[in-house]
């Protein structure tokens, strides 16, 4: 899956319930991922929401995701 689709994917998913952990959100899409140590090479709490992610930390998170 192409970065670009997974970026809009974290976009989407992040921001479409107000007020939610972003690791709950996608972790409906992306069930196998460790998650535990994409935060922690992230340097992201597992607490974090959309909301408090910059773009760059959004497009790293992608990068992540894709394997990258």
């Amino acid at each position: 899956e192409p970065v670009t689709a997974i970026f809009r994917d974290v976009v989407r998913i992040g921001f479409g319930q107000r007020r939610k952990m972003l690791i709950k959100l996608l972790r409906r899409r992306w069930p196998d991922q460790d998650w535990d140590g994409t935060w922690a090479s992230l340097g992201l709490a597992a607490t974090v929401r959309a909301e408090e992610l910059s773009p760059s930390e959004f497009a790293r998170l992608a990068l992540v995701l894709a394997g990258v």
